[in-house]
């Protein structure tokens, strides 16, 4: 958005200013909101939607690299994180992508 601002007077930078600031705020609750769905959670503070498609994380354990894996939250995944302690944290998959026309 280019601006002259020889050709505006005090009250219209005052508008256009303000213009900018609303838009900054806007754009810094976006990315708020961006990374707050794209933060890794723990399983011991929150649990996905039950059938929710999940990214995993397993830390390094003596037989094992630490590593990523996508997962259905179910019952094999439950177990796996509940009883056998394979996986730490989690985070949701982002939405599929959409199909350009």
């Amino acid at each position: 958005m280019a601006i002259e601002l020889h050709h505006l007077n005090t009250h219209g930078m005052m508008e256009q200013a303000g213009k900018v600031l609303d838009g900054v705020v806007r754009l810094k609750a976006r990315i708020a909101e961006l990374e707050e769905e794209r933060r890794w959670r723990k399983f011991s503070e929150e649990k996905p939607k039950e059938k929710q498609w999940i990214l995993v994380h397993y830390p390094n354990h003596s037989n094992f690299t630490t590593g990523v894996e996508v997962r259905r939250w179910d019952e094999g995944c439950k177990y796996d994180v509940e009883v056998q302690e394979i996986y730490d944290k989690w985070m949701p998959l982002p939405s599929a992508p959409k199909e350009e026309k």
